[in-house]
């Protein structure tokens, strides 16, 4: 049988718009401190899932009646059968014709005090425990022998085996607690094309600054068009702003990888001879992916807020508004600290709510920032059997395979960097672009380059020691660095444990 042409998902996390067909939606709502926040909000009457969830799907739910558009989201929370309960009411209410279902068995915390009891192999062991080079901060683990840190969330990560049962049993809406980031797109995909479980291979943007402002408004999230061979083509609404480049995908590429596999419950994805390519205006073609049976284990600024408060009819309401830098980088710095500068907005007008919406377009635009004191929630990335997870009647993964340190290596062959002529000090991001995540105490960096020149000086300078050396005094000796080569494009990517101390 001939090959379905390409399943065009869009995700709906960070905006909401009217643009274009899509066959299906798919919606990322939880980080590591989420479940935390859900669960301190239970204990005290709270819904235990996204409200922003349920409040787009409020808004939502006649278009996908209309469209006939799949939806699956994590945005359950701790609740995904809660969340799916206030849904399903309101399809009845409006008599659409659409089915809900809900995923669940990621909540492991009624069993979590047996697991973590020590065995032969003592206690569960720790993400990283199979790196001998990692060590972990004092406080990372001294919860589990004080009974005055109760565990108030345990959550093992799910994969895509229960999203794309339901969508093969007919459901056009699917509420998931914690599946980790990929799974809703990528059960989407199987469901289209009847992919197997075992058929393993199949908008942060550092460049910026060479582009219009103008192009950096009303921003068009990624649609990803994904073929039945597990290629796919990154583009979006020709109605939005913004743009699709190699560039831009290669930024969301290298973001919170763990070095040259990345990994998944359903599936160990290896990146070592990834290619990435523009075969048109704002679509990029994405190549070159394997991928292997999982491990038995699991786990902008000032012009965005002038046109948001233009937007809603009230910019020339503000007597005074000032956008002030206070501060300037220092020249090669030492530690992050130096390399920081404050952003002050100083607003003058006649009314407090005019003031207000100042307030609202920031949060539009940014993420939120913590201010006065909060609880500390810890967060420990341990490692259970995926049988312990209930997935019924899904089951477990059809083959596993122990998880192996990942590659970790200098470049081969370093060229001589004074055949490249006389050289002066420049920003590193005069030349090079990069994207950064983390990943509990680790964080990485994929940093990329688009010539062959350039990637040669690249790849022979940036060593895993000067990369020690440029992290300058905020580096500490128990820290460890992983560095790998992404040669398709033109990246080296490192992993440091250890950087936000606990885990």
């Amino acid at each position: 049988m001939a090959p379905k042409r390409a399943v065009s998902i869009a995700n709906c996390s960070g905006a909401m718009t009217t643009y274009g067909d899509i066959d299906g939606i798919t919606g990322d709502y939880l980080v590591e401190v989420n479940l935390a926040n859900h669960a301190v909000a239970m204990q005290k009457g709270g819904t235990g899932y996204a409200a922003t969830a349920w409040d787009g799907l409020q808004k939502s739910l006649g278009v996908v009646n209309e469209k006939r558009i799949k939806v699956d989201i994590n945005g359950g929370g701790l609740n995904p059968v809660g969340l799916a309960k206030e849904v399903e009411r309101v399809v009845k209410e409006k008599g659409y014709n659409l089915v809900l279902a809900y995923v669940d068995g990621d909540n492991v915390l009624h069993k979590v005090n047996d697991l973590l009891k020590p065995d032969a192999n003592g206690k569960l062991p720790h993400l990283d425990s199979a790196n001998a080079e990692v060590h972990l901060a004092k406080h990372a683990t001294t919860f589990l022998d004080n009974p005055n840190k109760p565990i108030i969330s345990a959550n093992a990560y799910l994969g895509i085996r229960a999203i794309t049962r339901g969508l093969r049993e007919g459901a056009d809406i699917i509420i998931c607690g914690r599946v980790s980031d990929a799974p809703p797109v990528i059960a989407a995909a199987q469901w289209w094309h009847g992919w197997e479980n075992n058929a393993y291979t199949s908008a942060n943007f550092a460049g910026f600054g060479q582009y219009q402002t103008s192009e950096l408004l009303n921003l068009g999230l990624p649609i990803t068009e994904i073929e039945s061979d597990g290629t796919c083509v990154v583009t979006k609404h020709d109605g939005l702003g913004g743009f699709v480049t190699a560039d831009t995908v290669k930024c969301q590429l290298v973001y919170e990888l763990q070095g040259n596999i990345y990994l998944k419950s359903d599936v160990k994805a290896d990146l070592a001879n990834i290619h990435v390519e523009e075969v048109a205006k704002n679509r990029v073609r994405v190549t070159g992916v394997k991928g292997y049976p999982p491990p038995p284990t699991t786990k902008l600024a000032e012009a965005q807020i002038r046109s948001k408060l233009e937007e809603w009819g009230v910019l020339d309401q503000f007597e005074i508004l000032d956008f002030q830098r206070v501060g300037v980088p220092q020249t090669n710095p030492r530690s992050q600290l130096e390399s920081t500068v404050y952003l002050r907005v100083f607003a003058q007008a006649a009314e407090a709510a005019t003031l207000g919406k100042l307030a609202a377009a920031h949060g539009y635009n940014s993420m939120a920032h913590f201010s006065a004191p909060t609880p500390f929630l810890g967060y420990y990335p341990a490692l259970i059997s995926q049988s312990e997870v209930q997935r019924i009647p899904v089951g477990a993964p059809p083959k596993t395979e122990p998880l192996q340190p990942r590659a970790n290596y200098e470049t081969k062959n370093p060229v001589d960097i004074s055949q490249f002529g006389p050289t002066q000090d420049v920003p590193l991001s005069d030349l090079v672009l990069a994207r950064s995540g983390d990943k509990g105490p680790n964080i990485n960096i994929g940093l990329f380059v688009h010539t062959t020149e350039e990637w040669e000086w690249l790849r022979t300078f940036l060593t895993a020691k000067k990369m020690q050396e440029l992290m300058g005094t905020d580096w500490k000796d128990s820290y460890f660095i992983e560095r790998v080569e992404f040669v398709g494009i033109r990246a080296v990517h490192f992993v440091i444990y250890g950087l936000w101390g606990g885990a």
